[in-house]
């Protein structure tokens, strides 16, 4: 799942619907379909979620016993990385779903 910026399909959807002049029936069919996108965008709620408290967190709870105390580098395997990934996305999926 890829997550976007909603201010910039927004702004997008308006900058294509001032592009059409409704001259002709189907301009302003496109425009009116425009505005309809518009009104159920502004439906959607936007969550946001504190990255850098949720990687301090993650970080400090799941992979300090992976860091070489004597120079404080962490060795990480793909499995970790794995896991880093899921739980990130999980919780962009959780904070929607809030």
């Amino acid at each position: 799942m890829k997550l976007i910026d909603k201010s910039a399909v927004i702004a997008e959807i308006k900058r294509m619907r001032d592009k059409a002049y409704p001259q002709s029936e189907w301009n302003h069919g496109y425009v009116t379909s425009c505005e309809k996108i518009l009104s159920f965008l502004d439906t959607i709620e936007v969550k946001e979620v504190d990255s850098d408290k949720e990687i301090g967190m993650y970080t400090t709870k799941e992979l300090l016993w992976k860091r070489n105390k004597a120079t404080n580098v962490f060795h990480l395997t793909q499995g970790d990385i794995d896991r880093i990934a899921k739980y990130f996305f999980e919780l962009g999926i959780k904070s929607k779903g809030e």
